[in-house]
């Protein structure tokens, strides 16, 4: 079966303050993927930028002059509200990490049945995939975590 379009991505960078203290001036990536009857976003953590919030507002700025996101968001007040480095959402929902760190999963929920009635293929070409809980009889979504992110620099 042919690939799926997809309609538009789009690439933003966010720089805030993260950790314990709220002392380091971090980096993460938010690639978000439009398909034609759901959006998944994924958000990476690239690493700690700075302490220096002088620091942080020049990379933000020769960010921003690089063209090379949608946006960048700069926020020297406000600590990012992400934990970890891998986060997945799509159909309404966060995605949990598996202890192992290997895929991401959810319970489906109506959101998610309503693009997999449709356009399955879609669904599953975005790396999505079904399986039902014997004990509970609910069905569970999965997506592997690996290779989900490019290299930003």
């Amino acid at each position: 079966m042919e690939k799926q379009e997809i309609k538009k991505q789009i690439k933003n960078l966010h720089i805030g303050l993260t950790g314990r203290h709220k002392a380091y001036y971090t980096k993460y990536v938010e690639s978000i993927v439009n398909f034609s009857n759901f959006s998944k976003r994924l958000i990476m953590f690239t690493g700690n930028l700075t302490i220096s919030s002088e620091k942080a507002q020049k990379y933000a700025n020769e960010q921003k002059a690089s063209k090379k996101w949608n946006a960048v968001i700069y926020d020297e007040d406000t600590p990012l509200r992400w934990n970890g480095k891998y986060i997945i959402e799509a159909f309404g929902v966060i995605f949990k990490l598996s202890k192992n760190r290997n895929v991401f999963w959810e319970y489906a929920n109506e959101e998610f049945w309503n693009a997999w009635k449709k356009n399955k293929e879609e669904v599953k070409e975005a790396g999505f995939w079904l399986k039902k809980n014997e004990d509970t009889g609910e069905w569970l979504i999965f997506k592997k975590s690996e290779g989900e992110y490019e290299e930003t620099e």
